[in-house]
């Protein structure tokens, strides 16, 4: 199955402050997850060919992977370079597609490059409208990540405005209670904060 951010978190939390000893502990368990990943990688480009859907989910895989693990130019070369093997195939609009042209935003964003993850993310966010529609969890998912990323470039008014229209598409959508809408909750109280 794949991989969720929160549950590689899970398994080892890679980067979380620890002894020398618990700190090669970590890390060895950061390699052993990336080798998994890689494995199962490999195994899927012999089983299935470089271009088939269960490929690219291990490539997605194993930049989680790396993300988790604090490499995230690891992750943003796996994920530049599937998005070079794949959007072409699947096209701009499919929804593997757009799911790995905003995880390579994220990749950039941990890299601290947040115009690059900016310009990426608004263009994936542009397509994912008009496949998806704007009503779309996903959509309103990714304008929240969009908002976090111009809040990063310190554009803070614009994120307030995005997340508190994400916040209400959410309520409706998804109701009060829902995770989603209480992160965004979170998000729109910080950026509120920051304002201030």
């Amino acid at each position: 199955g794949a991989l969720s951010l929160s549950s590689l978190r899970a398994m080892g939390g890679c980067l979380s402050s620890a002894s020398s000893k618990e700190r090669r502990a970590q890390e060895e368990h950061a390699r052993e997850m990336i080798r998994i990943a890689r494995d199962t990688l490999d195994y899927r480009l012999r089983a299935y060919g470089k271009d088939h859907p269960m490929t690219l989910q291990a490539e997605r895989e194993l930049a989680r992977a790396q993300l988790v693990c604090g490499r995230p130019q690891d992750a943003e070369m796996t994920l530049r370079v599937a998005s070079h093997q794949h959007v072409p195939t699947l096209g701009a609009m499919h929804p593997m597609a757009l799911e790995l042209q905003t995880e390579h935003a994220q990749a950039l964003q941990q890299m601290g490059d947040p115009w690059r993850a900016e310009e990426i993310g608004r263009r994936a966010l542009q397509l994912r409208t008009i496949a998806q529609g704007d009503a779309h969890p996903d959509t309103v998912r990714q304008w929240r990540q969009r908002a976090l990323d111009l809040r990063d470039l310190y554009r803070v008014d614009d994120a307030v405005d995005i997340l508190r229209a994400c916040k209400t598409a959410q309520q409706q959508q998804l109701g009060d209670d829902h995770y989603e809408t209480i992160i965004t909750k979170r998000e729109l109280d910080a950026a509120v904060r920051l304002q201030m």
